[in-house]
């Protein structure tokens, strides 16, 4: 275990620390373990089995590897903000067949996608899929949506994973935050209340 910081604007679980480390704060220190990264879940595992500490990644393989750690921990409902869908990271065939598994398991699965605009017909794989599976899905766009992250992915209500600047890999996942993940899914939420679905006809 070792400690990385400071890291401006992570927000940190009150698992973590008695004091949550939210968007403002000054407190930027945060100790985290990388081994946590290679935890074993299933596909479509159980939180209750997870590990809950923070871990922060610098570089695009870690940001790889946790996205499909925190995307293999949901079981109901997956929330994705990205401002261009992020090619080579959402439409990834491992993350790809990870989202896929996850809908197809469970009939009630959800998964959310929020982006500022859609790429052209048939150009990104993850929008491929919601086409063929639009009971699972649903893509909207926004312009401005407001939410401290430059990318984020949520994991129902416990998992986490964001970046906050565009043009760094720095980020924080966790597949067991509640505190943190209730954060940004209110912001997700409101944002989302703002949006009409997507036009499939011309993005997707």
């Amino acid at each position: 275990m070792f400690t990385v910081g400071p890291l401006e604007g992570f927000p940190r679980s009150q698992e973590a620390s008695r004091t949550p480390l939210l968007p403002g704060s000054d407190e930027q220190t945060m100790t985290t373990s990388l081994e946590k990264a290679h935890a074993t879940t299933a596909d479509t595992g159980s939180h209750a089995q997870l590990p809950g500490e923070p871990i922060v990644f610098t570089t695009q393989a870690e940001l790889r590897e946790q996205l499909l750690n925190v995307t293999r921990a949901a079981e109901r409902h997956l929330a994705i903000w990205s401002d261009d869908l992020n090619s080579g990271l959402l439409d990834n065939p491992g993350f790809l067949e990870v989202v896929k598994r996850f809908v197809l398991a469970r009939r009630h699965a959800r998964v959310r996608i929020l982006t500022r605009s859609l790429p052209a017909r048939g150009t990104h794989a993850l929008l491929a899929m919601a086409e063929r599976l639009p009971a699972s899905f649903e893509v909207r766009t926004l312009i401005n949506p407001g939410l401290d992250a430059a990318e984020l992915l949520l994991s129902d209500d416990r998992g986490v994973l964001y970046r906050i600047h565009t043009d760094r890999w720095d980020g924080m996942a966790d597949v067991n935050d509640p505190l943190v993940t209730r954060f940004y899914m209110a912001q997700f939420d409101a944002a989302w209340r703002l949006t009409q679905p997507a036009d499939k006809t011309v993005g997707v």
